[in-house]
């Protein structure tokens, strides 16, 4: 599902269990520019996994809503649901959700 704002596409989907709803925040898609700015919230292994695969051509970045485990996950740069996966180093987080 879609939803567009301000110049702003939000997509939501699921993962393939359907259990873990995901939010995925992309920079304005009219933009002629080839790296867009995606920010995923709340990421699990699911999302944190799309955010490996589209940061090879984009800017991304997570944001949780618990300040502590974005700092956490920021100097550990592992997701616990993701073993032997490193988060690379290029990605931030974020405490505020502007991109």
């Amino acid at each position: 599902m879609a939803a567009r704002l301000n110049g702003i596409e939000e997509v939501v989907g699921s993962s393939p269990i359907g259990s873990t709803a995901l939010s995925v925040v992309i920079g304005s898609l009219s933009e002629p520019t080839h790296m867009r700015k995606i920010l995923i919230l709340e990421p699990g292994a699911w999302g944190s996994t799309l955010g490996i695969i589209l940061s090879k051509k984009n800017q991304v970045g997570f944001w949780y809503h618990n300040p502590k485990l974005s700092l956490e996950l920021s100097k550990s740069r592992k997701n616990n649901k993701l073993p032997g996966i490193e988060i690379p180093k290029k990605f931030p987080f974020l405490l505020t959700l502007k991109i």
